[in-house]
């Protein structure tokens, strides 16, 4: 749950008009490991709740 809290906190401060280095600070490569991290996220949780619904 906290993964998903982030990427939507992460997509909203991607649309805010704020200054670059606010946005990513440190670790720019962290976005692609976020949104993977997201997806698999979502991916697994839908193959669990139609393994459950079976």
């Amino acid at each position: 749950m906290l993964v998903i809290l982030s990427l939507v906190i992460q997509l909203m401060l991607d649309h805010a008009k704020l200054p670059a280095e606010w946005v990513w600070g440190l670790f720019p490569e962290f976005r692609t490991l976020l949104y993977t991290g997201a997806a698999l996220l979502s991916l697994v949780t839908l193959a669990t709740g139609i393994g459950l619904v079976r």
